[in-house]
Parts: C-alpha cells; structure tokens; sequence
C-alpha cells in the first residue's frame, strides 16, 4: 500500500504530536499525567521521535526544547517509580480502591461511604455521574 495514497504522512504526525506536547510543557499536571499514563508512556519514544524530527529537518529549536521535555518528563517518572517503592507498603485503607494510588486527597461518597481519591471521584464524574458501589446519582459538593 501506499501510504502517500491516503494521504498519511507518519513523519508529519510525529512532528504536529511532539508540537502539541511542547505547547502543554509548561504545566507540570501535563508532564506528570504524560509520565504516569503506563499505557502509552515510554521513555524510548522521546529519542525515537527525536530522530524522526531530525530526519525531516524540524527546527532545531523545537527539537532542543522536546529534548529538554522528555528528560524532565523521564526525571518525574524517576519520581513516581520511587515514590511507588517508598509507599509500596502503605496501609490499605490509604490506598484508593479503584485506581490503586495511594490516596493524597481523600473523599467520601456520599451513599455509599466509601472513601476514594479525589481523582478518581472526578474521573467517575466526567464518566457516568453514578457510584460504583451503590448505582446511586453522584454529584460534585
């Protein structure tokens, strides 16, 4: 297949993604929900975007700065890897049912009592609107 026949140029989306990512670089909640996503994270993708983006002439300046991007973004990884070693061994009424994460800003719901990270709560928000562990309505107090 040709690739220039449906118009998919990998190279370009590389350069518009890493474009995008440099625009939020200047929020850390941005470096560090890319650090954390373990889905789609990886440290490797960095140099290799990198490679394409000298390949296909990018400016040097945008190439410099997602550089200096992805090594602060490994640096916060780093963190969270040992942070997660440190809190390995957490009591388990301090670590969030349904994310795993140990809790840094613990709430109740309402009906069920049960007591959750603040972003999990607003994760189930933006989803359904309905705790989990009772199907009752949820709202933001």
């Amino acid at each position: 297949r040709d690739l220039n026949e449906y118009l998919f140029e990998p190279s370009k989306l590389v350069a518009k993604v890493t474009d995008i990512y440099l625009n939020f670089a200047e929020y850390d909640q941005f470096c560090s929900a890319v650090s954390n996503d373990g889905m789609s994270y990886n440290e490797q993708l960095f140099p290799q975007a990198i490679e394409v983006l000298e390949r296909i002439r990018h400016p040097r300046e945008r190439i410099d700065a997602f550089l200096k991007l992805g090594e602060h973004i490994k640096t916060i990884a780093d963190q969270h890897k040992e942070d997660d070693v440190i809190y390995n061994d957490a009591p388990e009424e301090y670590i969030d049912q349904i994310s795993s994460i140990l809790m840094n800003d613990p709430v109740m719901l309402p009906s069920s009592r049960t007591i959750l990270d603040r972003s999990t709560v607003i994760r189930l928000l933006l989803d359904n609107q309905i705790d989990p562990y009772t199907r009752d309505p949820l709202h933001m107090q």
